[in-house]
């Protein structure tokens, strides 16, 4: 399967979460360079989503899911302990 296939399967198996996987245009002084990357998205912000205050772009796609998955997961656990 292609990278944009797996992708586009990865996009659509969390699109109920908070953070998502989206393929990138690079874009330097405004414009389009035609390069493209992967990065983990904040669904609620549309930045990219931070870990230890460094945004997570520029990723290998198995590597972009895995942290999705982890941060979807410990995103769950905090919104579980919250309601105890």
């Amino acid at each position: 399967m292609s990278v944009i296939g797996r992708l586009a399967d990865l996009v659509q198996a969390r699109k109920h979460s908070s953070l998502k996987i989206k393929l990138c245009d690079a874009v330097h002084d405004g414009k389009v360079t035609g390069s493209r990357f992967v990065a983990v998205i904040d669904s609620v912000t549309h930045r990219p989503a931070l870990v230890n205050d460094v945004p997570q772009i520029d990723l290998e796609l198995d590597d972009a899911d895995d942290l999705t998955d982890l941060l979807n997961r410990l995103e769950q656990e905090a919104s579980a302990s919250n309601k105890h």
